[in-house]
């Protein structure tokens, strides 16, 4: 038996409504400039700056990145 794309949307708002206004009320608002210390920027070599590298030693606790 197969379930009516009507049906199975129904059945899916309530969930979908309860976990929202879950993830609403638990998540933090953020803005990039908390993060990003812009005020040290350069620019990238081909507009006179220099470019980032892999190695730098300011970089290096993002591990991560492959």
């Amino acid at each position: 038996m197969r379930v009516a794309d009507r049906d199975l949307l129904q059945e899916l708002d309530p969930v979908a409504e309860r976990l929202l206004a879950d993830h609403l009320c638990k998540s933090r608002a953020w803005h990039p400039h908390d993060y990003v210390p812009w005020g040290e920027g350069r620019n990238f070599a081909a507009l006179g700056g220099d470019d980032w590298l892999r190695n730098n030693p300011r970089y290096r606790r993002w591990r991560g990145w492959r």
